[in-house]
């Protein structure tokens, strides 16, 4: 990956979502982003993506990472995607794993 920064948004359940992954100096950091600051679902978005910006800073493969969130679905997630025709992420994990795969992976 080269120095930059990618950001794209996901609609999943929870919301739309925004994966950002971001070379800063060498180092990758990895921020998503949902509903209102302070919301469980925020804090699961921000808690998910920084475990997986840590993981692959210290030496986790990030297709590893990217499978082991890929396809992460939960209660509601069948229910959306019939609705939406199959063209969004399963959930905040399986958005952020989406973005790992494209952006550091292919």
């Amino acid at each position: 990956m080269n120095d930059n920064t990618t950001t794209k948004q996901y609609k999943c359940p929870e919301g739309t979502i925004f994966v950002k992954i971001a070379n800063v100096d060498g180092k990758l950091w990895i921020d998503a982003t949902i509903g209102h600051t302070g919301t469980l679902t925020m804090v699961n978005a921000q808690v998910i993506s920084a475990l997986a910006g840590i993981a692959i800073r210290h030496g986790a493969p990030p297709l590893k990472v990217a499978c082991a969130l890929k396809g992460v679905t939960h209660e509601t997630s069948n229910h959306f995607m019939a609705r939406n025709n199959g063209d969004v992420a399963l959930s905040i994990a399986d958005a952020i794993g989406r973005e790992i795969e494209y952006v550091l992976v292919d």
